[in-house]
């Protein structure tokens, strides 16, 4: 592999897209959360 810029480029690119992806799917996990406790907060 040796230090090939692609590559890394390549690694960086896959990195920053995960993290992003992470970060939207907390976003997204945390609103239905603080739906549902909304909802059982209404209905209890």
């Amino acid at each position: 592999m040796g230090r090939n810029p692609n590559c890394i480029a390549l690694l960086q690119w896959l990195f920053q897209d995960w993290s992003t992806h992470v970060r939207r799917l907390w976003h997204v996990l945390c609103s239905l959360v603080a739906q549902d406790y909304a909802f059982m907060r209404k209905y209890s």
